[in-house]
């Protein structure tokens, strides 16, 4: 008999069983997150003849993401991979309900950030870089005849897949983003020089997208945004997650690319796609983050959307040849209610976890924890910064806004007014990095793996 155990996914246990040919022996659940994250399994089989086999079986979010990154699509991509020769986990299988693939489990870790060996370190560098050197010269019209889409002019290159974003974007904001706004028609209006040819790219590459064992890159994972696109877009991919997942040396990632691919890397080029790939976090996440469930991982879904803002206004910056100056900011004001919050965060870090006996308790403890030093944050700096914010905000506008929700209305109809000066563009760069940076340091102790993004030079 199989293994009991509700997975939240009505027959999928009997389908693996089924496709195997033997009896599922243990099933866990990966990491404690019950939103947004890919929900996936580790998954044992014991086949007839004795052999266990380790699978990993990646579900349907269900959030109705649609568009061209569907698991049906991931499946046929990682089928050519896996027949090319990369890196990459084998496909066992797609099951159309519910809605999964199969694949066999790669061994080793992904924390790519914990490596402290050096020689480790470089030996992983130089064969994630060449895996990817070896996906970018395959040729791209046998994705084609698996259903994805050759991109031919500029604006194909540089926009069919932004288009999925923004339509997300436009479909769930409540309330005007303006950088947001900003970053799009700059996207749109300043398209590049499309590559000599389209590629492959896994569209979100990077630290933590890999497997490794020692030395030995195990393979690369996670190919659900993979699509025909400039190969630069899969080097910008690649400095966006060392946002995240800091710790890589990308001076010489990009040297070892063009060294395994002979393919120079096109800075300007570079540039541009390092906007785009940096606001694709910001358009998925406003729709979430405006309409906020309490069941949601509410605390990682705030600190991403404010992290990767910041890092839009920087990739902005970077493209337009903008030197961002350091943004002065107050010191804390504390209030009558300070002491409330300070109760709360320690309530929440030292006796609540001790009193739950489950990981995924914990986590949603500690989400909240992250919740409350948020909300002292604002209890500290909300009314001086909103006061900077309007300040700003008048000083673009001409009139300084009776408060931020309408300020935010009136620079959307700015923009939206007609083409902008140079120095007007420039104006707007500055005013969102000092509001990015505030946003950040009302978040501050709660941002997560945001307290050490930064963004790496890489001229």
């Amino acid at each position: 008999m199989s293994v009991s155990i509700d997975t939240g996914y009505e027959g999928l246990i009997p389908w693996i069983e089924k496709r195997l040919g033997g009896r599922v022996v243990s099933c866990d659940r990966q990491g404690d997150r019950r939103s947004g994250g890919r929900p996936a399994f580790f998954i044992d089989v014991e086949q007839a003849d004795g052999n266990l086999v380790g699978t990993y079986a990646r579900m349907n979010r269900g959030l109705g993401q649609g568009g061209p990154f569907t698991l049906a699509a991931e499946h046929a991509v990682l089928e050519e991979l896996y027949a090319a020769g990369i890196a990459v986990p084998e496909p066992l299988g797609y099951c159309s309900e519910p809605e999964g693939i199969l694949l066999d489990r790669l061994h080793g870790r992904d924390d790519y950030s914990e490596i402290c060996d050096e020689a480790q370190r470089n030996a992983i560098d130089r064969a994630f870089v060449a895996e990817i050197a070896k996906v970018h010269a395959l040729d791209a019209e046998r994705f084609e005849v698996r259903g994805f889409v050759m991109p031919r002019t500029p604006d194909e290159f540089a926009l069919n897949d932004l288009a999925h974003w923004e339509r997300a974007f436009d479909s769930g904001a409540r309330s005007p983003v303006p950088l947001v706004r900003f970053a799009r028609n700059w996207l749109h209006n300043n398209v590049p020089e499309p590559p000599e040819r389209a590629v492959l790219i896994q569209g979100d590459t990077g630290p933590g997208q890999f497997m490794f064992d020692g030395q030995k890159l195990t393979g690369i994972i996670d190919w659900e945004f993979a699509h025909l696109a400039d190969p630069m877009l899969d080097i910008a991919q690649i400095r966006v997650r060392d946002w995240y997942n800091p710790g890589a040396d990308l001076k010489k990632w990009l040297a070892y690319y063009t060294e395994y691919s002979g393919t120079p890397i096109d800075l300007p080029r570079l540039r541009y796609y390092y906007v785009k790939a940096m606001l694709i976090t910001p358009l998925a996440l406003t729709g979430i983050v405006q309409n906020m469930h309490p069941m949601l991982d509410h605390a990682e879904w705030y600190a991403q959307d404010i992290s990767y803002q910041r890092g839009v206004t920087e990739a902005l910056a970077e493209a337009m040849g903008i030197e961002l100056e350091s943004v002065e900011l107050p010191e804390p004001t504390a209030t009558a209610r300070a002491r409330v919050f300070e109760l709360l965060e320690q309530n929440l870090t030292d006796e609540i976890p001790e009193m739950l006996s489950d990981d995924f308790g914990r986590y949603r403890v500690g989400l909240t924890r992250r919740l409350a030093t948020y909300a002292r944050n604002l209890d500290r700096y909300g009314v001086v910064f909103e006061a900077q914010e309007l300040d700003d905000m008048g000083e673009i506008l001409g009139t300084r806004p009776t408060d931020a929700a309408s300020g935010n209305f009136e620079l959307e109809s700015h923009m939206r007014s007609g083409a902008l000066t140079d120095v007007q563009e420039e104006a707007l760069v500055r005013f969102f990095y000092r509001h990015a940076v505030r946003e950040e340091r009302l978040m501050k102790g709660a941002l997560g793996a945001g307290e050490k993004s930064t963004r790496q030079p890489i001229a």
